[in-house]
């Protein structure tokens, strides 16, 4: 059975809410989650090197022991899923890990490897870094 572990984030606030406000993937760029934290911080998490992705509506997700019950960021060790999506080799290429990004209303999974977060500062009607 898989083991679901907290994935140690930048974001030191405490989680209230969790918000997906855009999602942008374009072929061979990286993949963009653009996040707001208690509708106060927003943050964009980037991924350099993703296998797959699937984002779930929180109303058509399954409730199961593989699953996270609450708000926040996790990673699921020994992932049936990434497991799946090698073949049922193992070994995991390219050491990617199975991400799991619970918000309000949505799940994000994510099979990668690197990553990065960027804290956003609101500028009106834009967003740009810090």
């Amino acid at each position: 059975m898989p083991e679901i572990i907290k994935w140690e984030v930048p974001i030191k606030t405490d989680i209230r809410h969790l918000e997906l406000m855009d999602f942008r993937m374009r072929l061979l760029h990286p993949m963009e989650i653009y996040l707001s934290v208690n509708n106060i911080q927003h943050w964009k998490l980037i991924f350099y090197g993703y296998v797959g992705y699937i984002i779930t509506l929180v109303t058509h997700m399954p409730i199961g022991p593989c699953m996270p019950a609450s708000i926040g960021f996790y990673e699921i060790l020994d992932s049936k899923w990434m497991f799946e999506l090698h073949d049922g080799s193992p070994n995991k290429p390219g050491n990617c890990r199975h991400f799991v990004i619970c918000c309000n209303d949505k799940i994000i999974e994510v099979i990668g490897r690197d990553y990065a977060f960027e804290l956003l500062t609101v500028n009106s009607d834009r967003i740009s870094k810090t």
